[in-house]
């Protein structure tokens, strides 16, 4: 049975990461006036993606494989800024599916 302060800590981990969705969802939109749209998303998305890599994956075997798969997103979105045309395209759309599957992964695995 868990202790008060391990079932406090446990949730705490979900707070951070839906604190890193309100970013990406509500601050990201009001930045992008501020900044290069494409920039910001990013920046809230490589933080997102690194919240939930560190604050829910708890064995061994399982943060292996999110952590290719998170990595993996997060360098295909970035590189995707030194392409153009139908390149870049590509490469986001290939880096946007593998962060819907680390997402599943992060929520089913």
């Amino acid at each position: 049975m868990p202790t008060t302060f391990e079932s406090f800590c446990h949730r705490w981990r979900f707070a951070i990461v839906l604190l890193a969705s309100l970013l990406l969802a509500a601050v990201q939109p009001l930045t992008s006036g501020m900044f290069d749209e494409r920039d910001s998303f990013d920046v809230f998305f490589s933080l997102l993606i690194g919240a939930v890599l560190l604050l829910i994956f708890e064995e061994r075997e399982h943060r292996r494989v999110a952590f290719l798969l998170g990595l993996t997103a997060v360098l295909g979105v970035w590189a995707s800024h030194w392409f153009g045309g139908v390149a870049r395209h590509v490469l986001l759309v290939g880096a946007h599916l593998i962060a819907v599957c680390f997402f599943a992964f992060a929520l089913y695995g």
